[in-house]
């Protein structure tokens, strides 16, 4: 167990130094996750996606869509839409929480409890990222991440820490000629 972690801390450091994008991945369960449950969740091809930040002043409905539109599968299995709002294609009470910038003393419970009132801070040289899967306020899965020096959204760094982020929330259930042939993959 510990040379995984090992493992996986050297990885993404040499994928850092590659294209400046970090995000912490685990290879074991996280939190209460069940394996495929995230499928469960988006099986009906989409699953709620709360935003929270807006590191790059864009109107915030514009940045939100930007953000749920650049996570579009980028998940281990059926490619999962990422939406504003509950419908007849979600199963509440899932949902994704994804926040930019986090404030300081913002604990997880926190950020999955109150997605839409998160407090989150400007950063000048990182863009840092948190997300979670959630089954109302219980965590499942999360992960978290950050870019250094990402000037806006048309930055290529901004589109692959969101991908990646997305991507490494769930963990891998160890069948990787699935997840190759389901074609989600991050650049």
């Amino acid at each position: 167990m510990i040379k995984q972690g090992f493992f996986a801390i050297a990885l993404l450091g040499t994928a850092a130094g590659c294209t400046g994008v970090v995000v912490q991945d685990t290879p074991a369960p996280r939190g209460s996750y069940y394996e495929y449950e995230f499928d469960y969740a988006a099986g009906k091809v989409a699953i709620l996606t709360s935003v929270a930040g807006n590191p790059f002043g864009l109107p915030q409905k514009e940045f939100d869509a930007l953000v749920r539109r650049t996570m579009y599968g980028q998940n281990r299995e059926q490619a999962a839409e990422f939406v504003a709002s509950h419908g007849d294609r979600t199963r509440p009470p899932y949902k994704i929480v994804v926040a930019f910038n986090k404030a300081p003393g913002i604990s997880p419970d926190e950020m999955r409890a109150k997605p839409l009132v998160l407090r989150t801070v400007p950063e000048e040289r990182q863009l840092r990222i948190d997300i979670a899967f959630c089954q109302g306020d219980n965590s499942k899965s999360d992960t978290s991440g950050y870019a250094a020096n990402v000037s806006g959204t048309a930055d290529p760094n901004f589109a692959a820490l969101i991908r990646q982020a997305t991507y490494t929330m769930l963990p891998s259930t160890g069948d990787t000629d699935k997840e190759r042939q389901s074609g989600n993959r991050f650049p």
